[in-house]
């Protein structure tokens, strides 16, 4: 019981009451209590409850006394509204919000008062930018690979080489969860056998990290079931996509406490794969190592491909600066340099210009120009 009258005082004491006026009163909590404050007429009354367990009743019954019409905003599943109904007060509220779609302002404008928000078009339409992947990124080096290969189906994950799949890389076929990187190729290649489908090699990637959180049994998988799958490991030796964590493959704790290495090629020899490592800013490493992949799988050995350089943002093994420039006299505007997706790449004056400010110097470029105009 003490336990409980605790509960209570810390609830009353996280609560704001804002009386504007006796017709429309509104029960929120949390970011929806701003979006209820921007939508609201002025004259509207609102319950702020800081803390939604317990919910103080008593201060509930005592507001909801004092308006004519009661709402309730709140985001997900109708939590405050139904102990608020079950308590006998009337209210508002998932019957006009409803349970679908990321509650905003204008969702909230738009099925309580059904009206629209005025939006303004510019008259001037912005240049379609879509995310790629960092200047210098081991991964580009793979993506652009693969996607110059026509006979090749590539399944992917969850990661910042997710962005493998966007303009101008195009490389990836399907995203679908952590871990489906491996055990989506597994499916399309049993489905590919069913329906006698043999002119496509099927490779699925994924990161380190990810390969220590959920690659394991997708990778197991691919050998146990007999899977005509090229499994390919991106390791930049760090959780690239949310903020730079360690993980077992990185050979660090999240305290930044060095710790025993999951050493990535040894397990997968273990499972009984053949495992190829290479530098993926290595053009040309990086095609053999692709075909050499594909010619053991046609022999019926088990490949798996580890593509291995440190992520550009890596403060443990900061990137040499270097810079990639442009002969504007051999330029002759191809535009091959963009199909690499490097932000630091743009054209000025139909010729190929690199960013100082952003080029690191990985040479990808440099790679791919025909006519040696990148050095």
């Amino acid at each position: 019981r003490d336990q409980r009258v605790g509960r209570r005082d810390v609830a009353l004491q996280n609560q704001t009451v804002v009386m504007r006026g006796t017709k429309i009163g509104v029960i929120s909590a949390s970011v929806a209590y701003q979006y209820a404050r921007e939508v609201f007429p002025e004259d509207a009354s609102f319950l702020k409850l800081g803390l939604t367990w317990p919910l103080p009743m008593r201060l509930i019954r005592e507001f909801a006394e004092k308006v004519e019409t009661l709402y309730v905003i709140e985001e997900l599943d109708p939590f405050m509204e139904e102990q608020i109904k079950a308590a006998g007060i009337k209210c508002i509220g998932k019957q006009l919000t409803g349970s679908m779609y990321e509650m905003n302002t204008q969702l909230v404008r738009e099925r309580v008062f059904g009206t629209a928000p005025e939006v303004k078009i510019p008259e001037v339409t912005p240049v379609p930018r879509p995310p790629a992947l960092c200047p210098g990124c081991p991964h580009r080096g793979f993506f652009y690979a693969m996607s110059r290969r026509k006979n090749v189906v590539l399944t992917g994950d969850i990661g910042c080489y997710t962005l493998g799949g966007t303009p101008p890389l195009n490389a990836l076929d399907s995203v679908v969860c952590m871990g489906a990187g491996f055990t989506v190729a597994v499916g399309m290649s049993k489905a590919f056998a069913r329906e006698g489908v043999t002119d496509k090699v099927i490779f699925g990637c994924l990161g380190d990290s990810t390969f220590c959180h959920s690659g394991l049994t997708g990778a197991a998988e691919i050998v146990y079931n007999k899977a005509n799958v090229i499994p390919v490991v991106l390791d930049n030796r760090i959780t690239g996509m949310t903020g730079q964590q360690d993980n077992p493959a990185s050979g660090y704790t999240l305290l930044g406490e060095p710790s025993n290495d999951f050493n990535i090629d040894r397990v997968l020899e273990a499972m009984g794969f053949e495992v190829l490592v290479v530098d993926p800013l290595d053009l040309k490493a990086m095609n053999e190592t692709i075909d050499k992949a594909i010619a053991l799988r046609k022999e019926g050995k088990f490949p798996a491909v580890i593509t291995r350089r440190p992520c550009v943002l890596l403060k443990r093994e900061p990137t040499p600066k270097r810079l990639c420039t442009v002969d504007p006299e051999k330029c002759r505007s191809c535009k091959m340099c963009l199909s690499c997706g490097c932000p630091a790449i743009a054209l000025k004056d139909g010729k190929a210009a690199i960013d100082p400010g952003q080029c690191i110097g990985c040479t990808v470029c440099a790679q791919v120009c025909p006519f040696g105009a990148i050095s």
